[in-house]
């Protein structure tokens, strides 16, 4: 293109529009954070300002607005399996890990001021969650561990650790929005990378990915109280596990 012989105004769109696209690629490509298809709408995203590997999206007057809502409902964890995972998750397994996330998350919510519900209904909030591109190492088995042919294993008794001890996590996205519980009226969105899974160094965990998932919630609850607060009385939410 011969940018020389192009009319003001057209080379003003043009910049914007390479600008645009320039954006778009530094969010979805610079970031390194795929899109799962578990969000409807991530061109609304945007890199977050105070941490790395998180995009965010908060509607205009979002946090105004939930200072008329008093009551939060949780949904159970979407798990999606990145297409190249070395391993798979049995249906028992990918329950017993979706719960588990689930009551990190509901424990930690409980420390505000709204109440926990199950079901839809006026001034409730439902939080969708989503555990995306969750690339799986599998352990070595040692000969014990294998399964003699016709045992049935009750998978739903067996506790999270021992799910974390066959199972290495390397690397996982956390994506949930926060919307109206009967109208379905997005309030925001979060998107958050845990673990590389390019470098063993850098592989996340069970562990680590659930304590990050607590602290999220704090905070959640924690700017949720805010927006019933003055200014001056709202606390600083993004200290809490800061220094974890």
């Amino acid at each position: 293109m011969n940018f020389a012989r192009q009319p003001f105004g057209s080379l003003i769109r043009i910049i914007s529009s390479m600008s645009l696209l320039l954006l778009f690629f530094s969010v979805a490509i610079a970031k390194g954070l795929p899109e799962s298809g578990f969000l409807d709408d991530y061109s609304k995203l945007r890199p977050s300002p105070v941490e790395d590997n998180a995009l965010t999206y908060e509607a205009p007057g979002a946090w105004e607005s939930l200072r008329n809502y008093d009551s939060l409902m949780v949904d159970q964890p979407e798990i999606i399996l990145a297409p190249d995972s070395k391993k798979g998750l049995k249906p028992d397994e990918a329950k017993l890990i979706a719960d588990t996330l689930r009551m990190t998350l509901v424990t930690a919510l409980e420390r505000g001021q709204y109440r926990l519900v199950t079901t839809p209904g006026p001034k409730t909030l439902y939080i969708r969650v989503g555990i995306t591109n969750v690339y799986l190492n599998k352990k070595r088995k040692k000969l014990i561990n294998f399964t003699p042919i016709g045992l049935v294993v009750n998978l739903a008794l067996t506790p999270f650790k021992d799910i974390m001890d066959k199972v290495l996590l390397a690397e996982a996205t956390f994506e949930a929005e926060l919307l109206d519980s009967e109208t379905a009226e997005q309030f925001g969105m979060l998107l958050v990378k845990s673990g590389e899974r390019k470098n063993k160094k850098q592989f996340t965990s069970w562990k680590e990915f659930t304590a990050t998932l607590e602290i999220r919630g704090r905070r959640l609850a924690c700017r949720l109280d805010n927006g019933r607060l003055p200014q001056s009385e709202r606390k600083d939410c993004g200290a809490i596990g800061a220094a974890q």
